[in-house]
């Protein structure tokens, strides 16, 4: 697959993730909402190019500060909005008790004062404002855009908790960018909770130039008909990974094999995987599960599902 294929089944993966213990789902809300966040004294705002981001922001919300947040738009522009924003930001302590904003990330969460805060704020910074690249035989890069200085500092502090080296640079208009490489970054997303795009990343970095496939130079470019394709392969991946995670023993056998299968082989064909199955079946059969399958990370129960009926006196 390609880099972008693996941006987005890299958010997936750690947007499947537990959010934890309630201090863990407070630190990445609140690091989420700094880094996509836009708030006024009437209104507080994230807005996210990934509905899975918006998603998981809303819950969050939810389930860390008890405040009920929607998730709205579409077309690569998620907004999630809090029915009550002076609350949720001063509980997030994303603003003082004069109501100002922080400059940087509120003081007890910019202390990094436990692994699972620095692992809970990494997470939050890859799935809203990280960008990962790699080429064939060369280190990964996985950089996150911050909005000044300070932020920048305390991501730097959080990935030195976990024993990971992250540069930090100025990138203009006092935006700062910090950069993780190599094998840093491989750690960095196997503690986030990203283990199978981790590994995908190192294997990528241990072939050679000829196997890769991946270029960004004149001779690696991609047709628009494939770049579509790829995308579409990746978004593809991500809602199963949601599905899976989100109906986890609700969901039919066959909707569960050729979940497994597409996640086993994310590169492979459609007829390849067909045949993976056991017992094998035609494409169209298995094309036509993937889709109900990948239909149903965005609902609430699992595909099949008919409410109880009941007698009315």
């Amino acid at each position: 697959m390609s880099d972008e294929q693996w941006q987005v089944a890299t958010v997936a993966e750690l947007c499947a993730m537990p959010a934890g213990r309630l201090c863990c789902a407070r630190v990445e809300a609140a690091v989420m909402l700094r880094l996509c966040g836009q708030w006024s004294d009437r209104l507080a705002a994230a807005v996210t190019s990934d509905a899975q981001v918006a998603r998981r922001l809303a819950g969050l919300i939810g389930a860390a500060y008890g405040i009920a947040a929607g998730v709205g738009g579409g077309a690569g522009r998620w907004v999630v909005t809090s029915v009550d924003p002076g609350v949720l930001l001063t509980r997030c302590g994303l603003i003082d008790r004069g109501g100002r904003p922080v400059t940087g990330l509120p003081p007890r969460i910019a202390a990094v004062v436990a692994d699972c805060d620095a692992v809970a704020m990494w997470r939050a910074a890859i799935t809203t404002s990280g960008a990962l690249t790699g080429d064939a035989g060369q280190a990964v890069r996985l950089r996150i855009d911050c909005p000044n200085l300070l932020v920048a500092a305390a991501l730097s502090r959080a990935a030195r908790r976990l024993g990971i080296e992250a540069r930090s640079k100025t990138v203009g208009c006092d935006r700062e960018e910090i950069e993780v490489r190599g094998e840093q970054a491989v750690a960095l997303l196997h503690a986030a909770g990203a283990p199978r795009a981790a590994t995908w990343w190192q294997e990528l970095e241990h072939q050679t130039p000829s196997a890769g496939g991946h270029n960004t130079s004149g001779g690696g470019i991609i047709t628009a008909n494939n770049h579509r394709s790829a995308v579409a392969a990746a978004r593809t991946i991500a809602a199963v990974t949601t599905a899976l995670t989100r109906h986890a023993g609700a969901l039919p056998h066959e909707l569960v094999e050729v979940g497994q299968v597409r996640l086993a082989h994310p590169t492979a064909a459609i007829s390849e995987l067909a045949a993976l199955c056991d017992p094998p079946m035609t494409k169209d059969t298995y094309a036509g599960r993937l889709r109900r399958l990948a239909a149903a990370a965005d609902h609430d129960q699992p595909p099949g599902h008919r409410p109880r009926r009941t007698n009315n006196p």
